[in-house]
């Protein structure tokens, strides 16, 4: 769906030559570390969960392992469960193939939306296909402390004598509570949708942007914005239109939607330019076109 190829006059040019700040980006929360272990994640017959407690809120990012085998060969499913181990609460799955044995490799979740306070747990699931994946980590024989808080689980039972787990980093998208409120009509195909903004400062320029997935985008003070968008790929070619507050802090955004779009699922949301290096963004608007 393309609401608007291009930018609009003197103020596209200066945003599209300015230089993209566009990158996804994320805080390290919590991390394992590897020392003295290795795990056979690879047999079908064995399913692993790592407990991890977040310490901070946010939107999880994703997570880092440091996976063994056969690059491009060795596979393993990773699975991310709501809760305490044994976790049935299962909220992300993907597929991963080695990319460099050893060394520490990145799966993004964003897609799953997954946000969690500081204090909630989950658990990274990992089940094998028998293709010789395997994974670092690190083990302390009781009684002394392990090298990470929270347990590491093996099919449905804490694993072995509790002094051994998989080497992980977690990874967490923070940002600033909305300064923005908007609203947006049912978006039909070949009719005009509008995009209403509030509680910007009166006066104040400001943009409303699109995507079709959920994500992080973070401008750093490209032609005035600073704003971490909760939509990936953001660029300057994802433009619904600018607007312009009036004195109570009130705009609206216009777009016939084309004909083309009816069924996609599109994501939307407005920030206010001049707030570096504070941030002024709305709440994301998630709709599929009627």
């Amino acid at each position: 769906m393309k609401l608007q190829s291009r930018f609009v006059g003197g103020f596209a040019v200066a945003f599209c030559c300015a230089g993209m700040g566009f990158a996804q980006s994320g805080t390290l929360d919590q991390e394992s570390p590897v020392l003295n272990a290795g795990f056979n994640l690879g047999a079908s017959s064995l399913t692993w969960q790592q407990q991890v407690k977040a310490g901070m809120s946010g939107q999880l990012e994703g997570v880092s392992m440091t996976f063994t085998g056969t690059n491009g060969v060795s596979q393993v499913e990773v699975k991310i469960g709501l809760g305490d181990a044994w976790s049935t609460n299962i909220v992300f799955t993907q597929m991963v193939t080695l990319q460099n044995s050893g060394a520490w490799q990145f799966i993004d979740m964003t897609s799953a939306n997954i946000q969690l306070s500081s204090g909630d747990t989950f658990v990274i699931q990992t089940h094998g296909n028998d293709t010789g994946m395997g994974a670092s980590g690190s083990y302390v024989a009781p009684p002394g402390d392990p090298l990470y808080s929270e347990p590491l689980w093996l099919n449905e039972q804490n694993f072995a004598d509790g002094g051994w787990r998989h080497a992980f980093r977690s990874y967490m998208l923070t940002g600033p509570i909305d300064c923005l409120t908007l609203a947006v009509d049912t978006l039909v195909a070949g009719q005009t949708g509008f995009w209403n903004i509030s509680g910007a400062t009166p006066g104040a320029k400001g943009v409303v942007v699109y995507g079709f997935q959920a994500g992080n985008t973070v401008v750093n003070g490209t032609a005035g914005y600073c704003a971490t968008f909760g939509i990936k790929g953001v660029n300057q070619n994802k433009v619904v239109g600018f607007w312009t507050a009036d004195g109570g802090g009130n705009a609206v955004v216009s777009k016939k939607i084309p004909l083309f779009a009816q069924g996609k699922t599109v994501l939307t949301q407005a920030a206010e330019r001049d707030t570096c290096p504070d941030e002024c963004v709305s709440g994301v608007d998630t709709q599929v076109v009627q």
